[in-house]
């Protein structure tokens, strides 16, 4: 039986529209911004701004002839910050990037992607402030104090621009129904496993704990876990 093809950052830097075929020290352009840009790997993307790739793009055209200067025009400039917003979307749903080709003709779809979660990042501190709900007190209902609480980590961007809602979700297993909101759709589908998870649980820990300090009741249960 066949294995499924796999793909690699150079694959996709390639479809990209960028020369693969010219050497320099015996590397195409391709090999190269996969290799320095990218490290030739997919999780370099994660912490990869537009602003980043736009340096080293800077950075290329700057050399001389000699130095091996890339010039790219700016179809796969654009292309190529798609490809990174792709690749932070395959992680942000549990998938793994290298079982599928970029799809290049998502290009304008991916950077308005990456539009919209910036804006949400950049909005974060404002919304969630606005959201925090009060501590939970012995006066306070469970059932009514908790979509508050729900609605305020959906305003809090975790390790990997996941909403922190993803940690206390209901279902453990992957939901692949879309939403009309993206973001529900990284909620729904984000591992439950890894560094990132741990460092958001562990943030949402601390606020738990915070918001139902003094509250008895809430701590007997809570300290069980």
């Amino acid at each position: 039986m066949d294995l499924p093809p796999t793909f690699t950052v150079n694959d996709a830097i390639v479809a990209c529209g960028v020369n693969n075929v010219d050497l320099y020290e015996g590397q195409t352009q391709a090999n190269r911004i996969s290799n320095e840009l990218f490290i030739d790997d997919f999780h370099t993307c994660m912490d990869l701004t537009n602003k980043d790739i736009d340096d080293v793009f800077k950075t290329f055209s700057g050399l001389t002839v000699a130095q091996g200067q890339i010039r790219l025009l700016p179809g796969p400039k654009q292309r190529i910050k798609a490809f990174a917003q792709w690749t932070r979307e395959q992680f942000r749903l549990g998938r793994d990037p290298t079982m599928a080709p970029f799809p290049v003709d998502d290009t304008a779809m991916l950077m308005r992607r990456y539009k919209t979660h910036q804006l949400y990042i950049d909005t974060s501190s404002t919304l969630s402030a606005a959201a925090k709900p009060d501590k939970l007190t012995a006066q306070t209902k469970w059932e009514d104090w908790a979509p508050s609480f729900s609605n305020y980590l959906r305003a809090i961007p975790g390790r990997d621009g996941i909403p922190l809602l993803y940690i206390t979700r209901k279902n453990d297993l992957p939901d692949p129904t879309p939403n009309p909101n993206f973001l529900d759709d990284y909620v729904m589908n984000a591992n439950l496993t890894g560094q990132s998870f741990s460092i958001d649980a562990a943030t949402v820990h601390t606020l738990i704990v915070h918001l139902t300090s003094g509250n008895q009741q809430a701590e007997s249960v809570i300290k069980a876990h």
